[in-house]
């Protein structure tokens, strides 16, 4: 019976009426990725944007974790005072992002309430 099949099948082959099935195909492996310093393949977020540096915007300084208001800046320093009152300090641009919503409303309620406590 198997001389049978092995003749047909090479007869058929000689006529190329039989396909054969493909010989499986070994998964190539990936190229080589050429890593370069501007092209890492790392996914880096951007930087968030700066925040607001105008006299009066309400910032937060990460080094301090206060909420202060910009009066001004001094060369590349910011120049920040609590917003109820008090001692400037001068913190780095890059240690200070924009006051969020809560911390804004939270900083207006001390002036408020600094105001309430002095008689102003």
């Amino acid at each position: 019976m198997r001389d049978l099949i092995s003749r047909l099948l090479r007869r058929n082959r000689a006529r190329g009426a039989v396909r054969t099935a493909p010989a499986p195909v070994s998964p190539t492996p990936a190229p080589a990725v050429l890593s370069l310093p501007h092209t890492s393949g790392v996914h880096r977020p951007s930087p968030p944007p700066p925040p607001c540096t105008c006299p009066g915007a309400f910032v937060y300084d990460t080094h301090r974790d206060r909420v202060g208001q910009v009066t001004g800046h001094e060369g590349p320093r910011l120049q920040l005072r609590p917003p109820a009152g008090g001692c400037e300090w001068e913190a780095e641009p890059t240690a200070v992002r924009p006051a969020s919503d809560t911390e804004r409303l939270s900083a207006k309620l001390a002036v408020v309430n600094s105001r309430g406590r002095w008689g102003k």
